[in-house]
């Protein structure tokens, strides 16, 4: 990225300006919330199930690790991206911490 765009992005004004809406925490996900969040998205019809059990495996172990990829709700608190790990925090039986974003608008 050249200096030019680089002072730009610096010299924003606001630069979550086009985040209006959206509330991003860290936050932990209980196996209880976990499901209660899955409720409101029941769909389960594209889950991988070797997917949710290496995550499990990764999270019971206490070797999953807090990183950018976050939960997503909607302003009803639907699943829009996420059941995977939220099943795994189910299936592990252990709480997990994630960054957590909430579409409020």
């Amino acid at each position: 990225m050249g200096k030019t765009r680089k002072k730009q992005i610096v010299k924003e004004e606001n630069p979550t300006k086009e985040l209006k809406g959206i509330c991003v925490v860290i936050g932990k996900m209980t196996p209880e919330l976990a499901v209660a969040m899955l409720r409101k998205n029941p769909r389960c019809d594209d889950l991988d199930e070797e997917r949710i059990q290496r995550y499990a495996r990764e999270m019971k172990a206490g070797r999953w690790m807090l990183n950018n990829t976050s939960i997503v709700y909607d302003h009803e608190y639907g699943v829009i991206d996420g059941r995977h790990r939220l099943w795994a925090v189910f299936e592990a039986g252990v709480p997990v911490y994630f960054v957590i974003a909430f579409v409020v608008a």
